[in-house]
């Protein structure tokens, strides 16, 4: 027999309205939740806003094409059509549609960590092999999107929350370098004063202000550093004619891209797809944990179609000869700060995005950002994805191996800012990417000992428990540390604590029980199964609870409120024989 908690009408209502509400409500700190739609002024604006953050990323093209010493020509080039497969990764993720698209607002951005790789391919090869790297790159991406379910151990909820908080702190070097501008002297007082002001206003309105301030915090936070900019003398009239001179629309010179083909580029291409997948997952998961108050897991599956949006838009970066784009954790931070992650924002962005590809005065207004104001939101959106990151971290109990695999990974990730020296002479095309930031090294790492700790861990554990002891006494500890053991959420845990802790009471009260019992526990990421296998009567788990009458009496109604109680803390109770024994299971939802 199975009950499923109660099986009482009444019940039965009150779970299918807690379901639906569930799936519909939006979380208190958000004003435009990722099915709202925004009045369209206001999804322009908050657009703006987050072609601002991808904007600071237009930087990293060029900083490729100057590595390798190309022409102007070949950076402007390398900058459209970077912004090109932006904008499109941007929208393709937004839509979820045909297995395609997460469904968030998690727009795309210039991949930083394949600065390393782009220059290693540029330099064997040219441009075309580079072109080659994205597609394979973005090619491996798509592949591992349609088998994230059945991997889904090697990227258990510590290991995505560590990405998270990792994104975040290889934002920060870069965000310092704008920040802190700095000469021989020491740091500069004008451009450090106006990265203030910048990121005074924007917290500013996002702790105090209310309703139109808050979200658009960001763009006012912006608007006032460039005036500061301006006012200091940091944007002048060279600027201003820099921008007066380019064309109103202008289709960028496409260079001949025929792809190359060299052995050497199947790791670059590994690594690529790789790293680009585990930013994804956790980026996307950030997007789950913000949009959904109720959040326990990653959702593989809508992981997965993000993933694959993202590997169309590396393709698309590769056959039309940009920089392979990445999600960006930067703009999860600022929907999260604005309270705007409605995914119909995302459609104005990347569209934006691509427009701003073909009108050069638009692009060069958001290449021109000065230094301070870029900083500021770099660091702003940082501080958002550490402390999600750290959020999703806690979310499970910890074992020794779990610490091992969260510390070890964090402290030799954070050793590629502490002692940047320290992997400078790494020449190896594919161990330099790794070890290029933070991100990708703690990635690895903790991927790589997810596995190792895999071995000896077990799922599936047993107990012998007398009906004459204290249950309670040995139950919850022993829940306790398989919890930690198996990194289960502590609230899933201490329900079959409960659950077996009334069952045992209900064994004592009602004498259904004859001799010891014996308690096995299984788990994986999804379901917590627990059977318990005794010599007596079966379990009825009652309808409803005793009156204050039977309970005062002791007796029955006691032992009918301990059943009444395993109905309520497991999600499902089944009863039937095994092995010539009596046999209940307890099953929960993780």
């Amino acid at each position: 027999m199975v009950y499923r908690g109660s099986d009482t009408p009444k019940w039965n209502t009150r779970v299918a309205w807690c379901i639906r509400f569930k799936m519909t409500r939006k979380p208190s700190q958000l004003i435009f939740g990722v099915e709202d739609i925004p009045p369209p002024a206001t999804s322009f604006l908050l657009g703006v806003q987050h072609v601002f953050i991808i904007a600071t990323s237009f930087i990293f093209p060029v900083i490729v094409v100057r590595a390798i010493q190309g022409t102007n020509a070949e950076a402007a080039f390398f900058v459209s059509m970077t912004m090109l497969a932006i904008g499109i990764g941007t929208i393709l993720q937004a839509i979820s549609r045909k297995g395609v698209g997460s469904g968030f607002l998690c727009p795309s951005y210039a991949a930083a960590f394949t600065i390393p790789t782009s220059i290693e391919a540029i330099t064997m090869g040219g441009f075309a092999l580079l072109a080659t790297v994205n597609v394979l790159g973005g090619v491996i991406q798509t592949v591992l999107s349609k088998v994230l379910v059945s991997i889904r151990s090697l990227f258990p909820t510590e290991v995505t929350g560590l990405v998270v908080v990792m994104a975040g702190v290889s934002i920060i070097p870069i965000a310092m370098k704008f920040f802190f501008r700095t000469t021989a002297l020491g740091i500069e007082l004008t451009p450090f004063w106006i990265a203030v002001l910048t990121i005074g206003v924007i917290i500013g309105l996002s702790v105090w202000g209310k309703g139109i301030l808050r979200l658009f915090s960001v763009f006012v936070g912006v608007a006032a550093g460039y005036m500061a900019a301006i006012a200091a003398g940091l944007l002048g009239p060279n600027e201003v004619l820099i921008l007066s001179g380019a064309p109103l629309l202008s289709l960028p010179h496409v260079p001949d891209l025929s792809l190359a083909l060299d052995p050497r580029l199947l790791l670059l291409s590994l690594l690529m797809g790789l790293a680009g997948t585990f930013k994804a997952i956790g980026d996307l998961t950030s997007c789950e944990k913000i949009n959904d108050p109720a959040w326990n897991r990653p959702d593989m599956e809508r992981i997965g179609r993000g993933v694959f949006a993202q590997g169309v838009s590396v393709i698309a970066s590769g056959l039309l000869g940009g920089m392979a784009p990445t999600t960006s954790s930067s703009n999860i931070g600022l929907s999260l700060a604005t309270g705007a992650t409605s995914r119909y924002i995302a459609l104005v962005a990347g569209a934006i995005v691509i427009i701003c590809a073909f009108i050069p005065v638009i692009a060069g207004f958001f290449i021109l950002m000065p230094e301070p104001v870029i900083g500021a939101i770099m660091i702003y959106a940082a501080a958002f994805l550490v402390v999600t990151g750290f959020q999703i971290l806690t979310s499970r109990m910890m074992d020794i191996r779990r610490v091992f695999v969260v510390g070890l990974s964090f402290i030799f990730g954070l050793s590629v800012l502490a002692v940047p020296d320290l992997f400078r002479y790494i020449s190896h095309p594919l161990i330099s990417g790794i070890v290029a930031t933070p991100l990708t090294l703690a990635t690895t790492l903790a991927v790589c000992l997810t596995l190792i700790f895999r071995i000896g861990g077990g799922t599936r554990v047993t107990l012998e428990v007398s009906c004459q002891e204290d249950t309670g006494d040995v139950l919850f500890p022993w829940m306790e540390g398989l919890g930690e053991e198996w990194g289960a959420r502590r609230e899933v845990v201490t329900q079959a604590s409960f659950a077996l802790t009334a069952f045992f009471e209900w064994a004592t009260l009602s004498g259904a029980v004859r001799g010891p019992a014996t308690v096995e526990a299984r788990f994986d990421e999804y379901n917590l199964d627990i059977t318990v296998l005794y010599h007596g009567r079966p379990l009825v788990v009652p309808d409803g609870p005793p009156t204050e009458d039977e309970i005062l009496a002791g007796g029955a109604g006691l032992s009918q409120m301990a059943g009444f109680l395993i109905g309520r803390y497991a999600d499902r109770v089944t009863t039937g024989t095994r092995e010539g024994r009596t046999s209940v299971i307890f099953h929960f939802t993780h």
